[in-house]
């Protein structure tokens, strides 16, 4: 059942996290559950049995027709990383997250004795940053079925803090039932974003050992990915390399779960097709190749003009595009004659652009904005246009293939920030 804490505009709870996981074959507990009057039933005793293993959760709403997770939700890990006859340390992950907490022992029960975070949410255009938690657990981890096996059972309340763009700090939460059995699923792995100037992103489906590694195989040398850290385990991997276009490349995540169940299998690594190659006269050509997203080949703007010649590209409130350009020398930066638009009456906003070479590791990261628009007819599909400004985009890295991302601020709420841009005479010099 819902239960609003504080009664403002509803927000969506979303338990962290979402990455389908293959199951294995099931594989021994680390110590066998001597029934009724084992540990695990809460007696009095040693607990070390539980030290070391891990439960596959399933989260149950109250209501069967309710997803208590209304979004990125999945299996969530449990892992006991140590045991006495009155706490346990518990290692709760899902897909990409990981967090620590601590269960005290109440009779036959275990209770959360904190909360714990498992998301930080981002800012935004809110007035503050949110957070998802577990915010109360009490479980019980016995062998209710007389089969030597311990499983878990309980009830929690899930929480979700977060603010609006125009309303102070609000909490929902959630009850639910909480049923596991122990950990036989073997992780997964799931590339979340590869291409372009995208950093390259892989998370796994539960916390993995901290020592994991993930291997990329690039031409040349094997390339060595970062790992992503959450509470000291390996919850997913990532890299700067700037990626070819077209290729399938193989990646190799090595390190096992926290019960040592297994390994993610193998991964293929797709890039988006090879797209072309700009070239660089102003878009007089008229040519699309080079150019991948929302922009688009124009010979006017509401009355206005190209800046430059008789054409130039437009790029809407909302989108964003990429654009390939190649060096003939040693060029160090990408020029522009640029003019931005805002279908807001009140505000400009912000254009973002970054740079970066494939082959290369680095980002080169800016924004511009219109000190002075002018009002443009009310069919336009825009309200404001601002005056031509050039821009200049150091390039980071060395390297023939050179790329630029263009996007906009577009957000309406109780502001207005949604901002495109016209680009002539893209070149590099």
């Amino acid at each position: 059942m819902w239960r609003r804490l504080v009664a403002l505009t509803p927000f969506v709870l979303a338990l962290a996290g979402s990455c389908e996981r293959t199951s294995g074959e099931a594989i021994a507990p680390a110590g066998q559950d001597a029934g009724a009057d084992s540990p695990a039933d809460g007696t009095d005793g040693a607990t070390n049995d539980l030290a070391g293993r891990s439960f596959d959760v399933q989260l149950i709403g109250a209501d069967a027709s309710w997803d208590p997770c209304l979004g990125p939700c999945g299996p969530v890990t449990l892992h006991v990383a140590g045991a006495s006859p009155t706490t346990l340390s518990i290692v709760w992950s899902s897909s990409g997250r990981a967090a620590v907490g601590e269960l005290a022992r109440e009779g036959a029960k275990w209770k959360l004795t904190s909360p714990i975070q498992l998301e930080a949410l981002p800012k935004g255009w809110n007035m503050c940053s949110g957070h998802r938690d577990l915010a109360t657990a009490t479980l019980e981890l016995a062998d209710h079925d007389t089969d030597g096996v311990v499983e878990l059972s309980g009830v929690a309340t899930l929480s979700r803090t977060e603010c609006s763009d125009d309303t102070g700090e609000i909490t929902l939460t959630a009850d639910v039932a909480l049923a596991g059995e122990i950990d036989d699923t073997v992780p997964s792995a799931q590339v979340t974003s590869a291409g372009g100037l995208n950093l390259l992103g892989v998370v796994v489906s539960e916390a993995l050992q901290p020592t994991a590694t993930a291997t990329l195989s690039v031409p040349g040398a094997p390339h060595a990915l970062s790992p992503i850290l959450a509470a000291g385990y390996v919850v997913g991997f990532r890299s700067e390399l700037v990626l070819p276009f077209g290729a399938q490349l193989s990646l190799l995540v090595s390190g096992s779960d926290l019960a040592s169940v297994g390994s993610p299998a193998p991964l293929v690594v797709t890039t988006p097709p090879d797209f072309g190659v700009l070239t660089q006269d102003g878009f007089e050509s008229g040519s699309a190749q080079g150019m991948l997203g929302g922009a688009q080949l124009v010979d006017g703007f509401a009355g206005e003009p190209a800046i430059t010649g008789t054409k130039m590209l437009y790029l809407a409130p909302g989108a964003s595009a990429l654009l390939r350009l190649q060096r003939v020398s040693s060029e160090g930066n990408i020029a522009m004659e640029t003019r931005i638009v805002s279908a807001c009456s009140n505000l400009a906003g912000s254009i973002y652009v970054a740079a970066g070479v494939i082959g290369g590791a680095q980002r080169q990261q800016a924004s511009f904005t219109a000190s002075e628009l002018s009002p443009l007819p009310a069919d336009a599909g825009a309200m404001q246009i601002g005056k031509q400004a050039g821009v200049l985009v150091p390039i980071p890295d060395a390297g023939k293939d050179v790329l630029l991302h263009v996007s906009g601020d577009y957000y309406e709420g109780s502001g207005c920030a949604k901002v495109g841009v016209l680009i002539d005479d893209l070149r590099l010099e």
